[in-house]
């Protein structure tokens, strides 16, 4: 009976010899798709130390046959991974999630790997893909590290953004954000803070679009800034978001962020006659939280709508979440 050496030895061998038959224009535009090849291909990796140059290289020649295919990915982005090959590592488990959204393990993984470039920037993306892996993975092993890595994010970012909370804005205030783009020292990382915008705290009910009184005065102050000479032909994107409990899927919350960006757009231009053409509307649910989601006040303060002025700067979004 053979042993494990012969085996792994025998696999890697097979492999090597599907390489070297298989047309190298077949191989180059990924026209051969033959299951059992990559199946193949990828036991006879996995087998491989990942110090091995061959482990990589036989992954690739995989990933040649079956572009799409998620075990492929998901194996190599995990080397890549382990490599400290950071940004093809999250190229390849996007693929994966491409092709399986509910993939918690992907999710927790491409997470770690945000987290490692310890940058303002991925802490948004980095959190979201935690929440979705504790939604899929219903209890996993790795939940406590996952909850525990999410709080801290969490709290990082509303120390991040705090000086965005205000609850009201001056006419004067209202002009200056909605006009120029924020002093550089003004926030830190690569966040979509660094343009011309103001988060409005509407006081949405949870998985509600009503404005309440208090919420159309805010609205009628905008309306007015909206029509002075210096910004009366600027073209202004309505973001709708919500807190990350609202509902457990995500497609849902995007449906609420969708609701309070379009309604705030139905008041401005009915009730203040501004025109259409001025407004866009997007849906970014909770994949851009200014607070921590673990309170009542935080998740209060989540479930908003910003402005964002289009005609002025640009704006930057937070990776993986365009």
């Amino acid at each position: 009976m053979p042993n494990p050496l012969q085996i792994i030895f025998s696999m890697t061998l097979c492999a090597t010899s599907l390489l070297c038959v298989m047309p190298a224009s077949a191989v180059e535009t990924g026209t051969i798709s033959n299951r059992s090849d990559v199946k193949i291909l990828v036991e006879a990796a996995r087998q491989l130390p990942a110090q091995d140059p061959e482990k990589e290289r036989l992954y690739r020649a995989a990933l040649k046959l079956s572009p799409s295919d998620p075990r492929v990915l998901f194996n190599l982005a995990l080397l890549l991974q382990q490599k400290g090959n950071y940004i093809e590592a999250i190229q390849r488990y996007q693929g994966v999630l491409k092709q399986n959204p509910a993939d918690a393990i992907a999710h927790y993984n491409l997470a770690n790997v945000l987290l490692a470039f310890d940058d303002a920037g991925t802490w948004q993306a980095s959190a979201w893909h935690l929440r979705q892996y504790m939604f899929y993975a219903d209890g996993g092993k790795r939940e406590d590290k996952a909850r525990h890595a999410l709080n801290r994010l969490e709290s990082n970012l509303a120390a991040l953004y705090s000086p965005y909370r205000d609850n009201s804005y001056s006419r004067e205030q209202l002009i200056g954000r909605l006009s120029r783009v924020e002093p550089a020292d003004a926030v830190r990382g690569n966040s979509k803070y660094d343009g011309p915008r103001i988060p409005l705290m509407l006081n949405f009910a949870v998985q509600s679009a009503e404005l309440t009184p208090a919420a159309k005065q805010k609205l009628d102050d905008i309306a007015a800034v909206l029509k002075i000479s210096t910004l009366h032909n600027d073209r202004i994107q309505i973001e709708g978001y919500t807190d990350s409990h609202e509902h457990p899927e995500f497609e849902q919350r995007m449906q609420y962020a969708q609701k309070r960006a379009e309604r705030v757009r139905q008041y401005l231009q009915q009730t203040h006659n501004l025109p259409s053409k001025r407004f866009t509307v997007k849906a970014l649910a909770d994949l851009e939280i200014i607070s921590a989601n673990n309170t009542p006040e935080g998740r209060a303060e989540n479930r908003r709508v910003e402005l964002y002025n289009l005609s002025t700067g640009r704006k930057i979004t937070a990776p993986l979440h365009n």
